[in-house]
């Protein structure tokens, strides 16, 4: 991997944490503030519910990712030692 690869890797991963935390805030914020909406209330706290949803996703995407590339290393050191003890 180059070095630009990895400092765009390394960005990419950190806009989409602050996505995150944007999306987090921003859900928590609406269904504090949807009790002074009336009948509206329910549907605030509904889309809250939803931003929070696809923050959780992000996440677990971000995590999924990390691990995938844990094992894929972990693998390729095992193949390696394989090699040299053949």
């Amino acid at each position: 991997m180059t070095t630009a690869t990895a400092r765009s890797d390394s960005s990419a991963v950190y806009v989409a944490h602050v996505v995150v935390v944007a999306a987090l805030s921003t859900a928590v914020f609406m269904m504090t503030t949807a009790v002074d909406l009336g009948p509206m209330g329910p549907l605030v706290i509904a889309e809250g519910l939803y931003l929070a949803a696809f923050a959780l996703a992000i996440e677990v995407g971000l995590a999924a990712r990390i691990a995938l590339r844990a094992g894929k290393r972990a693998v390729a050191r095992w193949l390696s030692s394989r090699a040299r003890e053949a």
